[in-house]
């Protein structure tokens, strides 16, 4: 997909922007977005919600690897997501994901998140069904 149809289609997507999730950076096989964890992402403990983690990630997959103009649409067939440090109220998170493999009709997309300190907090991959033109 075009890296211009694939931030218009991000625009007026309403999923990322009811969690609040901002376009950074998109360019061929790679995207960095970016999600404040606001009191309305905590879970019952008071700290950032694993799926509020798991949906920036998710978004940053997507986008990655339909950020590929060979690629007409590119779906998830599988993903995995290791949590590894908790996530406090304010904090801003960055997911940065690369296209790290793509052949005939799969590709693997490698993600990590990290807060505003450089600290990981989670480590997503990404397996997508491509659909080529």
């Amino acid at each position: 997909m075009k890296i211009d149809e694939l931030k218009s289609a991000f625009e007026n997507d309403t999923f990322s922007k009811s969690f609040g999730i901002e376009l950074l950076e998109l360019k061929e096989r790679y995207a960095r977005v970016k999600i404040k964890i606001s009191d309305k992402l905590l879970n019952f403990f008071g700290t950032g919600h694993g799926g509020a983690i798991y949906a920036v990630a998710d978004v940053a997959f997507s986008l990655a690897c339909n950020a590929d103009e060979t690629v007409k649409l590119a779906v998830a067939l599988n993903t995995s997501i290791n949590y590894i440090k908790k996530v406090n109220p304010g904090d801003i998170l960055i997911a940065e994901a690369r296209v790290i493999s793509s052949v005939k009709r799969t590709s693997i997309t490698d993600i990590i998140i990290i807060n505003e300190k450089n600290e990981i907090i989670a480590k997503f991959v990404g397996l997508a069904y491509l659909f080529r033109e």
